[in-house]
């Protein structure tokens, strides 16, 4: 019997899961744990039927999470979250730049894995875009979606002669209310920054352009530019 075949794979899996309670994708559990995605798939079905794990599907990605692992209310967080969002207007006033910077502070301890899949699937995109391009921001999705059950990709517009991108989400659920949230999405730029820097070693620039709540209009939508080195 060879050493493989003394693996507990199930239980690693489960362990994985476990220590990483944000959920996690088939390819980011067979990295962690040194297999094949397929080897992953086959155990995880397994896990499945035992009702030892299950999963959630954010967008384009199926994340996994352990029964075991303990899950805090989504409602619990978002409302603790909005209140610091106002606490933090109160003393910062809505100033883009200091939000940006804190946004770049609390991206060196944001731990969400990512991966590069599902891009061809981009709705409407401009036919120009690159392979790479595509794959450059599909990676740090994840990041853009951060907190939102419900926020819509609705298309990707790049800017001619120029690195420049224009992403338009809509049905974004932080800007529903009468007070929108819009401090989140320039802490998500400034997040969004960091991360280009730390994963690509790129100097990108990210800002929010405009927004419109669900009370002006039928659809609510944000705007967010950025632009390549």
């Amino acid at each position: 019997m060879n050493s493989k075949s003394k693996r507990n794979f199930e239980q690693e899996i489960v362990n994985c899961l476990i220590d990483n309670n944000y959920g996690m994708t088939v390819l980011s559990i067979a990295d962690k744990i040194g297999v094949s995605r397929n080897t992953v798939y086959r155990y995880i079905g397994i896990l499945e039927g035992k009702n030892q794990v299950f999963k959630r599907e954010v967008g384009t990605y199926k994340l996994y999470y352990s029964k075991e692992a303990r899950l805090i209310s989504r409602k619990i967080i978002l409302s603790f979250y909005k209140g610091l969002l106002n606490a933090l207007n109160d003393e910062i006033q809505l100033n883009p730049i200091r939000f940006k910077v804190l946004g770049k502070k609390i991206a060196s301890y944001l731990d969400i894995p990512f991966e590069v899949e599902d891009y061809q699937k981009l709705v409407n995109t401009d036919k120009s875009l690159k392979l790479n391009e595509l794959k450059l921001f599909y990676s740090l999705q994840p990041y853009f979606t951060l907190l939102h059950d419900k926020i819509t990709l609705k298309r990707i517009i790049k800017a001619k002669n120029s690195k420049k991108f224009i992403i338009h989400f809509v049905d974004s659920d932080l800007l529903e209310e009468e007070l929108p949230y819009i401090y989140h999405f320039y802490i998500l730029s400034g997040i969004v920054e960091a991360k280009f820097a730390q994963f690509f070693d790129l100097k990108v620039k990210c800002d929010v352009l405009d927004y419109k709540t669900l009370k002006e209009d039928s659809e609510n939508y944000i705007r967010i530019s950025l632009e390549l080195p």
